[in-house]
């Protein structure tokens, strides 16, 4: 791997940063308004097409 190249602007980041696995406090902090359910949301403890109808779920709710 060529560590001298310079990134592309609009490039990804090559490891994402780290994610806070905390159930959180305050009901606020679970929702940073970019639709993303926080990690130990009810949906987090189902698998396959059932999370996703979950989520899809939460989403018509918003």
């Amino acid at each position: 791997m060529d560590k001298t190249r310079t990134p592309v602007p609009h490039s990804l980041p090559l490891q994402a940063p780290p994610v806070s696995r905390e159930p959180s406090q305050e009901p606020q902090e679970r929702h940073n308004g970019y639709g993303v359910e926080a990690a130990r949301s009810g949906c987090a403890e189902l698998w396959g097409p059932a999370r996703q109808m979950c989520y899809a779920q939460r989403a018509q709710a918003l």
